[in-house]
């Protein structure tokens, strides 16, 4: 699978990890398997820097509203490198209709955040350093 996913039980302890996951962010199943999501391990922080992990945690958004949610985070892969991702979570129900779990589904989107970046600069330079369209005189 391509997308990397992990499953948070009601607790945020992590019963699923995958294996695009384990490739990665570099934490092994094994490492992160019955952890929570917040004992620092991918610790998302948002576009302002802001630690999610420990305050305006997603999952316990979805959890509370029973909406899935996406967003764009900055994980950090086991040798503290943070990256890009997308990222969807979805409510996992129970057969009365509780919620007993979240999936996050995320990729990352990286290496195209950079091209959009050198595009809107290659977009400005080209922009400030084109002659103005000619005027018609009559």
């Amino acid at each position: 699978m391509y997308d990397c996913v992990y499953i948070v039980d009601k607790d945020r302890r992590i019963t699923y990890w995958n294996g695009s996951s384990e490739s990665l962010t570099g934490f092994s199943r094994y490492e992160v398997m019955g952890k929570r999501c917040s004992e620092d391990i991918l610790n998302h922080i948002d576009v302002n820097g802001l630690l999610l992990c420990r305050g305006a945690c997603q999952i316990i958004k979805v959890m509370r509203d029973g909406k899935g949610d996406s967003f764009r985070v900055y994980p950090r892969k086991k040798n503290g490198i943070r990256f890009l991702v997308e990222t969807v979570i979805s409510p996992v129900f129970d057969h009365d209709g509780k919620i007993i779990a979240c999936t996050e589904v995320y990729r990352d989107i990286s290496l195209q955040e950079e091209h959009r970046i050198l595009w809107e600069k290659f977009n400005t330079l080209i922009s400030n350093t084109s002659p103005p369209p000619p005027t018609a005189t009559f």
